[in-house]
């Protein structure tokens, strides 16, 4: 019964697109300053981190910060490391660098709906089968893929969970995903194209 119901509450988020992820944005971490240190973004938008100089890292943890809606964060590092993370659930987010006391910033995240404009971008694939079991395949429309077509996926908490080049290839094992709803982020040149759901279920 439990199962069902997790699936029932699946599917619901997989028929309302809430979790599309649709705009990125960057943060520079250097100087002790995160920059731009306040961000207002929408659900399923994504925020980059970039540490360009200094020991730094990203700590949003609802622990220190108990108002935040969802924990992020990543380790401390030199220079040199990435960090991204997709918001998909509202609500204004506090965080820090755990190393530099008054290294701060804050992200505001607004619920949004996807409109006309974002609902007729075409497809340029379509998953089978979806829900899916252990294997994930995909037909590209008029049987043509696109050149350098780059796929990302997500778990529900924004963590990046697969990344990879979709030439020369049709298919994708996930028998080592968790049940539950991925989102999809198929891009090109940089450039977001398509996003969409992908509900594993066994």
């Amino acid at each position: 019964m439990k199962k069902l119901y997790t699936l029932l509450a699946s599917i619901a988020l997989f028929a309302s697109g809430s979790l599309l992820a649709q705009t990125h944005y960057n943060v520079n971490v250097s100087n002790n300053v995160f920059s731009p240190s306040q961000l207002e973004i929408n659900v399923g938008d994504t925020v980059v981190w970039t540490n360009s100089l200094g020991f730094h890292n990203v700590n949003g943890n609802a622990i220190d910060f108990p108002n935040n809606p969802d924990s992020f964060g990543n380790e401390t590092g030199p220079a040199g490391w990435t960090y991204e993370f997709v918001f998909t659930i509202a609500g204004t987010y506090s965080y820090r660098c755990d190393v530099h006391e008054g290294m701060t910033g804050s992200v505001i995240v607004s619920a949004s709906t996807v409109g006309i404009t974002e609902a007729e971008k075409p497809a340029y694939f379509a998953f089978f089968p979806n829900p899916v079991v252990n294997q994930l395949s995909w037909k590209w429309n008029d049987n043509t893929p696109l050149p350098d077509a780059n796929m990302t996926i997500y778990d529900t908490q924004g963590r990046k969970v697969a990344e990879f080049l979709m030439n020369g290839i049709s298919s994708h094992d996930v028998s080592g995903y968790s049940e539950g709803l991925y989102t999809f982020v198929l891009t090109q040149e940089n450039e977001q194209i398509q996003t969409g759901k992908i509900l594993i279920n066994r």
